[in-house]
């Protein structure tokens, strides 16, 4: 990374600290719009909450999956092919018409979005080793560490503008700045 020029380092922070953030992000995100949920889809506050565990359940199964499959392929096509059905699933949850079909949505846009957080820290470690991966990953930890802080707030700022399918849409376009981020600034990092 010592190579890397200060341009092009900040970039590889960012694309990463995006990949880092996307699970808190869209957990948190969302937090203040649950009993907007409720309400529009006619569901019990149990179910709703079903969507946030069935979130964070897919993300922890998530990364047992993305991992290896890092290790198999490459970072590149399992990362991308990860944001995309993050991306596509956060679209149906803007568009879904029940809170069953979104509890089952949020599940698959969990497993997807594990693979941004498990493989950020694979390429930090495809890069660089010893005291100069602990630098970058604690500046990882410093953005990670962000998003369940500002994610709530700024879901409940945009609660102001928007409903909560809004907020789907929201994080719609951070898994499209996501995917345009890796394909155009992220090479494959796997010797």
């Amino acid at each position: 990374l010592s190579r890397l020029s200060r341009r092009r380092y900040l970039a590889l922070i960012l694309t990463l600290g995006g990949l880092w953030t996307i699970g808190p992000f869209a957990t948190d995100l969302y937090l203040p719009a649950l009993p907007g949920v409720s309400s529009d889809l006619d569901a019990s506050q149990q179910a709703v909450a079903l969507t946030v565990t069935t979130f964070i359940v897919g993300l922890a199964l998530g990364q047992l999956l993305a991992g290896p499959l890092s290790d198999a392929y490459g970072r590149r096509r399992p990362l991308l092919v990860g944001l995309v059905v993050f991306t596509a699933t956060a679209l149906a949850c803007a568009l879904t018409p029940s809170v069953e079909i979104l509890i089952g949505v949020r599940l698959v846009q969990g497993l997807a979005g594990a693979s941004g957080m498990v493989i950020a820290n694979a390429v930090v470690t495809d890069y660089v080793r010893g005291r100069e991966a602990a630098r970058l990953l604690s500046r990882l930890a410093l953005i990670g560490g962000l998003a369940p802080i500002v994610a709530p707030l700024i879901g409940a700022q945009l609660l102001h503008v928007t409903d909560w399918r809004g907020l789907f849409v929201v994080l719609t376009g951070i898994g499209v700045g996501l995917v345009v981020l890796v394909a155009l600034g992220l090479p494959e990092s796997l010797p």
